[in-house]
This record gives structure tokens, sequence and C-alpha cells, in this order.
């Protein structure tokens, strides 16, 4: 059975250590939902991220399985999630991805698992981390015979932008 995670956007995008501007805004959530989609992409996961709205009758949006929820205006997000674990009958599969208190503390007295936004984007890092350490440690093995005791090759460029972003630094 699939988890379903149901995602705090804007609370998991002040995490990422970007200052969230209405000029960067776009961009922050399409790197919000990368970040989401590659988490289910490395597992058997669902994701729906709710945004705190844009003033219409709420919209919802598709984007590579990942369901993108933006409020009607009146609703804040944090109101719609906790709706959502109240509309869900299997709970065991949720999994709330905010460091909102209110969030978190409805989750647990619902039954529902939750994490904290900067300990899921923790988590991210550490899986990319080990998926790129065993790449790194399967083309040391391909390479030398099965001698892993080369110093694994640096990251590309590219690579580091993206931490950087991740991190904020």
């Amino acid at each position: 059975m699939k988890t379903l995670l149901l995602v705090d956007g804007y609370n998991l995008a002040h995490k990422l250590g970007v200052k969230v501007s209405s000029e960067k805004l776009h961009a922050i959530r399409q790197q919000v939902e990368a970040l989401v989609i590659a988490y289910c992409a490395a597992g058997r996961r669902q994701a729906t991220i709710v945004y705190d709205g844009l003033g219409t009758l709420g919209s919802v949006e598709k984007i590579s399985g990942l369901e993108i929820e933006f409020t009607p205006s009146g609703t804040t997000a944090d109101s719609r999630i906790k709706a959502m674990i109240d509309d869900t009958r299997a709970k065991s599969r949720l999994l709330v991805v905010s460091s909102d208190h209110s969030i978190r503390h409805y989750a647990k007295v619902s039954g529902v698992k939750s994490i904290a936004s900067e300990d899921f984007l923790r988590e991210m890092a550490v899986g990319q981390a080990g998926k790129k350490a065993r790449a790194i440690k399967g083309n040391a093995k391909h390479k030398k015979g099965n001698s892993t005791s080369e110093k694994p090759q640096s990251i590309s460029e590219d690579e580091l932008d993206a931490w950087l972003k991740l991190f904020g630094k």
C-alpha cells in the first residue's frame, strides 16, 4: 500500500533556506515540487502539496503524479490539510510534512504520522547522498575489480549548485 504525503507547501519552502518573495515564488514552488517528486519516485509514495491559495475557488494541478492544491481564498493550507486528514479513512497511510505545531499536533491526535519540514529535507539529503555513494562505490568496483579504496570522484558543478540551493548556502 502506498504512503500518501500531505505537504504544507510554503512551510517546506521556508525551510529551504531561501527568502520566499513574490518574485521567486514560482521558482521556489518548482523546487519544492521537484524535491517531493524525487522523494515519491524513490519509493511507493504519492503526494499532495497544499499551498495557501491564489484567491480562486481552489485549484488542483497534477504534475508527474504529484497533486498540487491551492486553497480557495479564505481557507488556509493548515485547515485544508486538517480536513484532508479527517477525510482519509486509511490514516496509517498518511505522512504529514510540516513544521507547523498545530498541524503536527492535529496529525498526532488523529493517529497520523508527521515529520517536520527540516527533518524531511534532511532525510532527502541523506537519501540522495546514500544514492550517490552507492553509485560511486558501484563505479569504483566496476573500474578496479573489487577494490573500493580509490578516493570517490567529486560531484559535478551542477550537483554542487543543487546542494547549495537546497541548503541555502
